[in-house]
């Protein structure tokens, strides 16, 4: 007995420090897989002449899935009725629908179909190409696809070539052959005859492989590229939005008295609206529009209890809606006085920029201000503003000074110093702030290298997330912007063909390529009190 309890305590002792009891499982985590699929076997082989047979079949190495399918896999020429693709086990099916043409070189681009099951890793556009006749179309035109704004690449677009009248097959018609843009926005169309072809790309929204909506981003080679056996072209496409979708409204706001806000899809030259006579004769109206004319605010008072109203919104001169507002109670939903402002206020004490006014925004527009009660201390002494404060956009009250960066300041709005367009005023507003120092931000240098003085340049900065922060003319070989704070930016030359100020893109129907643009290789760093030189090289 004693025996049976000792072998047992030792096979307990043994199970509780892990030495032979526990079930060994294998290591979990490692690497994951990235290794895409791999065609192991083609009937009939890839590149077959005299191509007679009514389906294909293509066996991987490893289990797949197809992934949309329908808009990844491209077959050139275009056919009416699409094969059907099948799969079982590794391997997949393409049985044709309708006759094939004779002598004629087909391509099924499989785009990013082809996945493996487990990690959906793709097997990046695989072709499997054949002809009906006795020799196969083996020219190709390889080339580079770029945002036309910054000169990035474009991926995954599509880019096709046409044989014939293509100024019009384009807007109605699939292609002869076409293919995708890669991460790099490289692009290879293969298969092609020694023929004439124009080159087009593509970001198709609703799948038709041409060019038929407003709000479809399009490239355009403008001659046409004619192929032979010597050195194949390698064209660069510039892509573009024509901008030609028209402007819709996505929101309505209409929760505080007094106030309709609209949102639209896109920024816009004017917008304005147009007020019934008879509500105009009885109420009072302002307009306010944001600084990219992608927001309207529509304020009102003294509206007479007639509902609903309706207004005319435009654009420009065309009329996008009218909107439908029924007036909300005043009671209920009157917002008292708030406000923002480029010092944050609060107990602390906020930085302006260098060189920057300072603003308080409020949330309606000032209808009386006493200029009289404003306030700014430097420490306790009282700073000469008489001259100094503005009024600008309706809402936002500014104050222009030469703030030292070494002083502290405070802001004072006294109760009552300014009513709104409601008749409410606003209670004391207190701002204690300063001003970043000069050695705080960076500065870009920019040099150029093929400079022409007889052609119009604008130097333009971005943000990483493409908002333009600042614009100037480029007259000379070198350029400084000065007081950038530092970070991360994107700086582009764009060449001013029409001398309007600014980057005009492309229009497909007067064949005009967006205006050129040049760009550094990569994005720029700026430091605190650094000067960050880039060389930029201009077309000659």
């Amino acid at each position: 007995m004693r025996t049976f309890a000792a072998t047992l305590l030792a096979l307990l002792l043994t199970c509780l420090f892990g030495l032979g009891c526990a079930n060994r499982v294998s290591p979990s985590g490692g690497e994951k897989d990235t290794t895409p699929p791999v065609a192991l076997a083609v009937n009939p082989p890839n590149r077959t002449v005299n191509f007679g047979a009514k389906s294909v079949s293509i066996r991987f190495n490893e289990f797949i899935q197809l992934n949309n399918p329908q808009s990844e896999i491209f077959i050139s020429p275009f056919m009416k009725e699409r094969p059907d693709f099948k799969l079982r086990g590794k391997t997949l099916t393409v049985k044709f629908k309708q006759a094939l043409l004779p002598n004629t070189t087909y391509t099924i681009n499989f785009g990013k179909s082809l996945q493996d099951l487990t990690e959906g890793n793709p097997l990046a556009n695989y072709e499997y190409a054949f002809s009906t006749g006795n020799h196969i179309d083996s020219l190709f035109i390889a080339g580079k696809l770029l945002n036309a704004h910054n000169n990035e690449p474009v991926k995954d677009a599509l880019v096709a070539v046409y044989s014939g009248n293509a100024d019009t097959l384009f807007t109605t018609t699939p292609p002869a052959q076409i293919t995708r843009s890669d991460e790099q926005g490289n692009f290879r169309v293969s298969n092609l005859a020694p023929t004439a072809y124009q080159l087009f790309a593509l970001i198709d929204k609703n799948a038709n492989y041409y060019y038929d909506l407003p709000n479809e981003s399009l490239a355009f080679n403008n001659q046409p590229i004619t192929l032979t056996d010597t050195v194949p072209p390698n064209p660069t496409l510039r892509l573009f939005d024509e901008g030609l979708d028209k402007p819709k409204i996505m929101e309505r706001k209409n929760k505080e008295y007094g106030h309709i806000e609209l949102n639209f899809s896109k920024q816009q030259n004017s917008v304005s609206v147009q007020l019934p006579d008879s509500i105009k004769a009885q109420a009072e109206f302002l307009t306010e529009t944001s600084d990219q004319n992608d927001t309207l605010h529509l304020w009102y008072r003294n509206l007479p209890n007639q509902n609903p109203v309706a207004f005319l919104v435009y654009s420009d001169t065309t009329l996008l809606d009218t909107v439908i507002f029924r007036k909300t109670i005043r009671e209920q939903t009157l917002q008292p006085v708030k406000y923002i402002s480029n010092a944050k206020g609060g107990r602390g004490v906020s930085n302006i920029n260098y060189g920057a006014d300072i603003w308080v925004k409020f949330n309606h527009p000032i209808a009386r201000l006493d200029t009289g009660k404003i306030q700014v201390l430097d420490d306790t002494v009282q700073l000469n503003i008489k001259g100094k404060i503005a009024v600008k956009n309706l809402r936002t009250l500014s104050i222009s000074y030469n703030w030292n960066p070494e002083k502290k300041y405070r802001l004072l709005l006294p109760d009552s110093t300014l009513t709104d367009y409601s008749g409410q005023t606003n209670d004391e507003i207190s701002i204690a702030f300063a001003v970043y120092a000069p050695d705080t931000y960076g500065t870009l240098i920019v040099k150029t290298l093929g400079f022409n003085a007889a052609n119009a340049y604008l130097l333009q900065l971005y943000d990483t997330a493409g908002k333009l922060l600042r614009q100037m003319p480029l007259t000379e070989t070198i350029a400084q912007m000065p007081l950038l704070k530092p970070g991360e930016y994107k700086v582009v030359v764009a060449q001013d063909l029409n001398r309007n100020q600014h980057w005009d893109t492309g229009n497909y129907n007067k064949r005009l390529q967006p205006e050129p643009v040049f760009t550094p290789k990569s994005s720029i760093t700026i430091k605190e009190n650094w000067e960050t030189e880039v060389e930029i090289q201009l077309a000659q």
